[in-house]
C-alpha cells in the first residue's frame, strides 16, 4: 500500500472520528435553519413537517395558569398533530389532535391531559406550515405568544423585573433525547452577575425545570430590581426557554401576566409595527447588548401617517454585555394619543431590543360646553366623520384600561404573516387590532382575511396601501365568531406585523409579534427595501 493511500485513510478516519465527536446522535430541532430567522416561523410551502415547542406552561407558583394552544394551518387543509406534555418529573404523556383547516383549533391543555397543570407542550405534525400560537391565564391575567421553532445554544431575555409583589420564572424546556447544562448571567445596572448557582445547570432529557430569578438570585442582587437583562447559555444539549412574570402590585397599571419567548440570537436590526404614548400609558424601550464591543444604536420612531416627516431618531452608546433604556413616554418628540412604529438599527455589535407596556386609567374626557355645542354642530359633525376614517388606520388607543405586556419585535420582515386573536371582541372590535408597518423604501399593497372554526374568508381589508415608512391598524371585529380568529396577511412585499389583543375577564393585554409564514417568500432584513 502506498504511503499517499495510508495518507488518504488517516485523513478520512481522523473526520470521521471528529464528527462522531461532534454530532449529538439527533438531528437538528424543529424547522428552522440552524440561526433560524431569529423569531418563531412558520413552514415552506414544500416542508413535509412542523414541530412547534410550547415552554411556558406555568409561572413556578401554586395555582398554575391554563395552559391553551391554538394550531392553525394556513394550508387550509385538514390535518393532525401529536401533543407530547412535560412537567419537571417528566413525560407525562401523547395525545393526537384533530386539526380542521385552516382552523384555528383550540387546545386546552388542562382538559386533554386529566386535570393536569403548569404543563409544557411539543406540538409535530405532518403538515408543513402549521402555526403553534399559546396563551397564558388565570386570576384575570393572561398573556398570548408564538411558540418556538427550534432550539437555540442560546437564549436572551432583554426586559426582566423582580420588583416587591413581582415575579420573574425561566423555564428551561427539554423534550430532547439527552440531557442539557445551562449557565444563566445577568446585566444589571453596575455589571454583569454569573452566580455561581446559575452555573452548570441540569435540565434533564425530557423534562422542564422553573428558575426564579429573584429568590435564587438573592445574594447577587437580582432580588427587588426593576431592570436586569438574563443570557442563557447551554454547555451541552438543547432546550427552549421562555420566562412568565406575573405582576400584583397596588397600581392597576403594574398588574398583569407577561409571557416572553426567549431570543435565539442578536441583530442589527430590530422593527416594532406598534406603540403607543400618551396619558396612562407606558412604554420602555430595552436595548440589550449580549456582545463583547459596543453598539452604537439609533432609535425610530415613526407616527403612523409621519412617515415623511418623522421625528429625530434617538441615539444610544450600549457598552458589552450591559443594557440601555429609552423611557418613550417621557420624550416629547413623540406625538402623543397616535400610534406609532419603531425600528432599531445597531452600528458595531448585534443587540437584542425589549419593549415594555403598561396601561392604566385612561384620560378623561373634557365636559364640553352646552352653548359650544349647539353653535358647532356642523364642525363637529365633520371632525366626526374625520375621526371615522382614522380609526380604521390609525385609532386613539388600545382598549382595555390597564395591564401589561412585554414584546421583543423582529428583525425580519415577510409578505405572508398569521396573527391569531380572541374572536369575542365588542362589536366595535376595538379590543382586537392588527398593526401592519412597511419598512421598505417602496409603497405596498396590504390585504387580510379572517378566518375561525365557525367562519372562513372574512375580509377585513382588500388592497390598501402603506406608503414606505408607514402603518397602518385595521380591527377584528367579532365577526368571524368562534373562540380564537387567525388572520391572514398578504403584501406585495416584506411588511411587519403585530397585534393588540385585550383578554376577557380582566384587565390585561398582549401587544406581540405574529408569525411570519415562509410560505409567502423569503424572509428578508427589516432594514431591506
Amino acid at each position: 500500500m502506498s504511503w499517499f493511500r495510508l495518507f488518504l485513510i488517516a485523513v478520512v478516519a481522523g473526520t470521521i472520528a471528529v464528527l462522531v465527536s461532534w454530532w449529538p446522535g439527533e438531528v437538528p430541532a424543529g424547522t428552522g435553519e440552524p440561526l433560524g430567522a431569529g423569531v418563531p416561523a412558520g413552514g415552506a410551502a414544500d416542508a413535509r413537517s412542523s414541530t412547534w415547542y410550547c415552554a411556558a406552561g406555568s409561572w413556578g407558583e401554586e395555582g398554575a395558569p391554563r395552559h391553551r394552544i391554538a394550531i392553525t394551518n394556513p394550508a387550509g387543509v385538514d390535518t393532525t398533530a401529536r401533543l407530547s406534555a412535560y412537567d419537571a418529573e417528566g413525560p407525562v404523556g401523547e395525545q393526537e389532535v384533530d386539526v380542521d383547516g385552516p382552523g384555528p383549533t383550540a387546545v386546552d391543555l388542562e382538559n386533554l391531559f386529566d386535570d393536569r397543570r403548569g404543563l409544557s407542550v411539543m406540538v409535530e405534525s405532518d403538515a408543513g406550515e402549521l402555526v403553534v400560537e399559546h396563551r397564558l391565564v388565570a386570576d384575570g391575567r393572561a398573556d398570548q405568544a408564538a411558540c418556538a421553532t427550534s432550539s437555540s445554544d442560546r437564549w436572551y431575555f432583554p426586559a426582566q423585573t423582580t420588583l416587591l409583589d413581582t415575579s420573574a420564572q425561566l423555564v428551561l424546556f427539554n423534550p430532547f433525547a439527552s440531557d442539557a447544562a445551562v449557565d444563566l448571567s445577568v446585566a444589571i445596572d453596575e455589571g454583569v452577575r454569573i452566580p455561581g448557582e446559575w452555573q452548570g445547570l441540569v435540565v434533564p432529557a425530557g423534562t422542564t425545570r422553573t428558575v426564579d430569578l429573584g429568590a435564587e438570585g438573592d445574594e447577587f442582587g437580582i432580588q427587588r430590581r426593576d431592570q436586569f437583562s438574563v443570557t442563557v447559555e447551554l454547555r451541552t444539549g438543547r432546550v427552549i426557554a421562555e420566562t412568565v412574570q406575573t405582576l400584583d402590585t397596588d397600581e392597576p397599571a403594574t398588574r398583569g401576566l407577561r409571557l416572553q419567548p426567549g431570543v435565539p440570537r442578536a441583530a442589527a436590526s430590530w422593527s416594532f409595527a406598534q406603540g403607543f404614548v400618551g396619558e396612562g400609558f407606558n412604554e420602555r424601550l430595552v436595548v440589550y447588548n449580549p456582545g463583547d464591543s459596543s453598539a452604537s444604536v439609533a432609535v425610530q420612531v415613526t407616527p403612523f401617517g409621519g412617515a415623511a416627516d418623522p421625528p429625530e431618531p434617538f441615539e444610544l452608546e450600549v457598552p458589552p454585555r450591559r443594557y440601555q433604556q429609552i423611557d418613550l413616554s417621557a420624550e416629547t418628540r413623540i406625538p402623543a394619543q397616535v400610534p406609532h412604529a419603531i425600528t432599531v438599527e445597531s452600528a458595531g455589535a448585534p443587540v437584542v431590543v425589549g419593549r415594555v407596556v403598561t396601561i392604566g386609567d385612561p384620560p378623561e374626557e373634557s365636559p364640553t360646553d352646552e352653548t359650544e355645542d349647539e353653535t358647532d354642530d356642523e364642525t363637529d359633525d365633520e371632525t366626526d366623520e374625520d375621526a371615522e376614517v382614522e380609526d380604521e388606520t390609525a385609532p386613539s388607543r388600545p382598549d382595555v384600561s390597564s395591564g401589561t405586556t412585554i414584546g421583543t419585535g423582529t428583525p425580519v420582515a415577510a409578505p405572508l404573516w398569521l396573527a391569531t386573536v380572541r374572536a369575542d371582541a365588542d362589536e366595535d372590535g376595538q379590543n382586537e387590532l392588527v398593526m401592519v408597518h412597511n419598512p421598505g423604501d417602496g409603497a405596498v399593497v396590504v390585504s387580510m382575511t379572517a378566518f375561525s372554526d365557525e367562519a372562513d374568508g372574512v375580509v377585513l381589508l382588500d388592497e390598501g396601501e402603506i406608503a414606505a415608512g408607514d402603518s397602518l391598524a385595521v380591527p377584528v371585529s367579532g365577526e368571524s365568531g368562534g373562540t380564537w380568529t387567525s388572520v391572514l396577511v398578504e403584501a406585495s412585499g416584506p411588511v411587519v406585523v403585530e397585534r393588540t389583543i385585550r383578554f376577557s375577564g380582566g384587565d390585561d393585554l398582549s401587544m406581540v409579534l405574529a408569525v411570519p409564514l415562509r410560505a409567502g417568500g423569503a424572509l428578508t432584513p427589516v432594514t431591506a427595501g
